[in-house]
């Protein structure tokens, strides 16, 4: 495996077994914008793993169900 999605697992083992609403406001913001980041770096390369990037954006979906039951706005939805 390469170090680059290796590193991306290890960033998204920290928010993927826990509940989106445990986050702070400020929490979740951040992990938003680093699945953003990691959507972004994994699916432009040369063979994306679609298993991975699925996941992300099952996440993805997650936070912005949340973002918006807290009243914030979200103007970045994945493909």
């Amino acid at each position: 495996m390469d170090k680059f999605l290796l590193r991306s697992i290890n960033v998204l083992k920290t928010f993927l077994d826990k509940n989106v609403r445990g986050f702070t406001d400020q929490q979740l913001v951040d992990l938003h914008r680093k699945t953003h980041m990691l959507y972004a770096g994994n699916s432009k390369r040369e063979k994306p793993n679609k298993k991975f990037l699925d996941l992300l954006v099952k996440k993805h979906n997650q936070m912005v169900k949340e973002l918006k039951r807290r009243d914030m706005k979200h103007f970045s939805p994945l493909p």
